[in-house]
């Protein structure tokens, strides 16, 4: 009985809490970035711990926003997409063959079908990045693994 009371009273806090954001947006917004300058890191372990403890809200979370913000941006992503495009062109190299050519078509053909059967999304990554700070690599067979696509926002154009 004690802990279905308990329940419920958690459940008015959070609708409260909720409201109360909602009312005071500008307010709130303050103090939290207040917060993160008094202390980033500490912002950033309680960031951490949330991602790894609800993993489904924050995939739903990340999906909903970033769909928003790639349709109230149409402009920013298909420079950003033209761009990488332009990159990975700029990228490979005249002397590849025509059998290097079909390697990595395979390789995207590897990465669809591994998304349909398993049902998590994969992507071809860069092993040595197109665009690294340190080190840039070539658009070559050689040059690619298919990865989840978790893991290859992970890796963020890092050489690893």
């Amino acid at each position: 009985m004690e802990s279905r009371k308990a329940s419920e009273k958690k459940a008015k806090f959070s609708a409260y809490m909720r409201e109360y954001n909602q009312r005071n947006r500008e307010k709130v917004s303050e103090q939290r970035k207040a917060r993160y300058a008094k202390d980033p890191s500490k912002d950033k372990e309680r960031s951490s711990e949330y991602r790894l403890k609800n993993p489904e809200k924050v995939k739903v979370i990340n999906a909903v926003s970033g769909a928003k913000y790639r349709s109230a941006n149409k402009h920013k992503e298909a420079e950003k997409t033209s761009r990488y495009r332009n990159s990975k062109i700029n990228r490979t190299p005249i002397w590849l063959t025509n059998d290097h050519l079909w390697m990595i078509e395979e390789i995207y053909h590897l990465a669809k079908l591994r998304t349909d059967m398993t049902k998590i999304l994969h992507h071809v990554d860069h092993i040595v990045p197109l665009q690294g700070d340190t080190v840039s690599g070539l658009h070559v067979p050689w040059n690619l693994q298919v990865i989840t696509a978790i893991d290859n926002w992970r890796k963020n154009n890092q050489f690893a």
